[in-house]
């Protein structure tokens, strides 16, 4: 697993394990490919990231060059794309895969084409990279994931043993990541440094993986559901939304998403012979990569479409309020817009709806439809 693009390739394509995945599809998005890279024929395109401005950055891979080629790219709110290339990439530039932006425009990447290369850092303002620094004593930081505030990046060393082991940057501090199995990986973190990846409890077959949640104060949490096999967590947004990927009956890659409160969804590209996602940003929105018929992978963004809301009164002192999945109603306990806190009092999906009946009636301005 060197890059994101590889275990995609994996997701989308090689997992032939049958398994009995019986998720509800994930409905409200409007999924479009990437309209500045989608007619490159022959290429393997995949978005890895997106910020809260709507800035997106992906990787594009050319199997036809030998070893394969890894160029980093970035897209502006105005549709325009720029080539990534870390001048220092081992054995050149082209050797430069991109796996996150933040809000203020640094781009996270890594370097290198074998084991856990090395991560950088791009800063579109100043047009500058800075090489991250890697863990005492360790060989190289191949860094994935980065916080929309920057503040937490995680990551992967690479043993000289074989051994892969995840780690979090915050400042100059790496902390080894408290997980099981000898092979550890990070992929995600949001900026309250909750972070998502994968473990390989036994070994390093792709069927095996499980993916994981760490809270900042260390509490590990697996993630997987009936049937899943392969099963990796590529990103989590500041609601603390999950998402990642999997193997299907057939074998063929899909994502999930699971929302704060622990509903899973099935994530596939409309057509597409096999999904996989790599971030949600705090808008809900989506990004990742679908697979063709003709072998080839095209990135893809999907936008929640705006929920649907309608409110029915029962009585004078009672309404039924009912709205489009896969928001979610939320209730502040202050009852004060300034102290509101997110993806409390959640209330239940009834058959694919979500409804609730409000009582009495000067309960209902309090309440919010939010992204899960």
């Amino acid at each position: 697993m060197v890059f994101w693009t590889v275990c995609f390739t994996h997701l989308l394509s090689a997992l032939s394990v049958i398994s009995q995945v019986n998720l509800p599809s994930l409905t409200g998005y409007n999924f479009i490919s990437v309209p500045t890279l989608a007619s490159n024929s022959g290429l393997n395109i995949t978005i890895t990231a997106i910020n809260d401005s709507n800035q997106y950055v992906g990787n594009i891979n050319n199997p036809g060059y030998a070893g394969g080629t890894l160029q980093g790219f970035f897209i502006d709110n105005n549709g325009n794309a720029f080539g990534i290339a870390d001048p220092t990439a081992y054995p050149s530039p082209n050797f430069s895969g991109v796996y996150g932006i933040t809000d203020t425009g640094k781009i996270l990447g890594t370097v290198g084409y074998n084991s856990a290369g090395q991560g950088f850092l791009y800063d579109i303002p100043s047009g500058t990279y800075s090489t991250l620094p890697v863990p005492s004593g360790r060989p190289n930081f191949g860094a994935y994931g980065i916080s929309s505030s920057g503040n937490h990046i995680v990551g992967r060393s690479h043993y000289s043993s074989g051994i892969d082991v995840a780690y979090e940057l915050t400042g100059t501090s790496f902390t080894q990541l408290n997980i099981p199995g000898s092979f550890t990986y990070a992929y995600g973190v949001n900026n309250q440094g909750y972070v998502v990846g994968d473990y390989y409890p036994n070994g390093t077959a792709y069927y095996d993986s499980v993916g994981y949640v760490l809270s900042p104060s260390g509490q590990f949490t697996p993630i997987n559901f009936p049937g899943a096999y392969g099963l990796t967590a590529t990103g989590i947004n500041d609601e603390n939304t999950i998402i990642g990927n999997f193997s299907t009956t057939n074998g063929i890659g899909a994502g999930f998403l699971e929302t704060s409160n622990g509903t899973f969804f099935q994530v596939q590209f409309p057509g597409a012979v096999g999904t996989a996602l790599s971030a949600i940003n705090n808008a809900g929105i989506l990004t990742g990569s679908y697979s063709t018929t003709n072998g080839n992978t095209v990135g893809f963004v999907a936008t929640p479409f705006p929920p649907m809301l309608s409110i029915g009164l029962v009585n004078s002192n009672a309404a039924v309020v009912s709205w489009s999945p896969p928001y979610v109603l939320t209730q502040s306990q202050t009852l004060t817009a300034s102290d509101w806190t997110p993806n409390t009092d959640l209330v239940s999906v009834v058959n694919g709806t979500n409804q609730v009946t409000i009582s009495p009636l000067t309960n209902l301005m309090f309440y919010r439809l939010s992204y899960p």
